[in-house]
Parts: C-alpha cells; structure tokens; sequence
C-alpha cells in the first residue's frame, strides 16, 4: 500500500508503546493527506532522516542522554516560517 502511495496505520504491540501510526511515502503525501494526519492523530508529524542529513540541517538530538526505554531518537522539533509563506504555525 505505502508503495502505491496510500496512507496504513501501523500499531506497536500492547507491551511496547501500545500506539499506532499513520504512515504513508513522502512524495506522496498530498495537502489533505497532512491535514487528515494532523487532524485524526496527535498532531506530532515525524519524518525519517539519516544522520548526516540531521547534521547538515544543524538538528540536535532533542536529548543529548537519551533515558527512553526503547530508545527512541528524535530531534528539536522544526517548523516553516514566514519567509516560507507560512503564518498557521503548522507548516503543513
């Protein structure tokens, strides 16, 4: 289906984090598919990037000692701005 361009929800077990996820291939991802995942989930949108990439950007860790159990990374959280025409708060 992510192939094809749609959009599965994908769940953890009940013993990990017991969630589900809403994912779908970036370059497929339209304006009201973004609006449906912020919408219908918790409004967090997370996007895979090799490490380098994060270097590149200049992305720390959101945590320089990472205590989560199953040792989840992220990073400070990004936004567009208004130099990119964005005034919502939520670049999507």
């Amino acid at each position: 289906a992510v192939k094809e361009g749609k959009m599965v929800c994908v769940v953890d077990d009940m013993n990990r984090e017991n969630e589900g996820d809403l994912i779908m291939a970036a370059d497929a991802c339209s304006p009201s598919d973004m609006a449906f995942i912020v919408k219908y989930s918790s409004g967090v949108v997370c996007i895979a990037m090799e490490g380098h990439r994060m270097d590149e950007l200049q992305l720390p860790a959101m945590v320089h000692n990472n205590e989560d159990p199953k040792g989840t990374a992220f990073s400070v959280t990004v936004d567009a701005t208004k130099e990119h025409g964005i005034t919502t708060g939520i670049s999507a």
